[in-house]
């Protein structure tokens, strides 16, 4: 085999090989999309907590949104809990949902926007709230 030839094979294989992986990786960043939950967004949370506008709910790999309505309930209660229950966060796990840091932004006198996202292995809840203080 000359080397122009043994060249060309390997610049088809190398090629071939980015292909594969392009496609592998296009694959798994599909799977890995959140699904939103409808009925939530702006919608007044009086069910779920004291001043909690719940504006987006999401959820990946295998909770339905029904649960993760619930587990939005169960978040709130630990979050809410202690001396400064509309200030509060949560530290502990949530029905066996370790939750990430809790962003919060728009802080007011009156309120805050929050962002958190918790995960029991590969099952994921994001939530995104405004949570009225005053």
């Amino acid at each position: 085999m000359t080397v122009l030839a043994r060249r060309s094979s390997l610049l088809l294989l190398s090629a071939v090989a980015c292909c594969a992986i392009a496609l592998a990786v296009g694959a798994q960043q599909a799977s890995a999309a959140y699904t939103r939950c409808s009925g939530v967004a702006n919608h007044s949370i009086g069910k779920y907590g004291t001043g909690l506008y719940l504006k987006t709910l999401k959820v990946k790999g295998g909770p339905t949104c029904a649960g993760a309505k619930n587990f939005v309930k169960l978040y709130y209660q630990c979050r809410t809990k202690g001396d400064k229950p509309l200030s509060g966060r949560c530290y502990s796990k949530v029905s066996g949902y370790t939750c990430g840091t809790e962003v919060r932004t728009n802080k007011t006198s009156t309120a805050f926007d929050g962002r958190v996202t918790c995960h029991k292995g590969d099952r994921y809840v994001r939530q995104t709230y405004i949570q009225r203080t005053a």
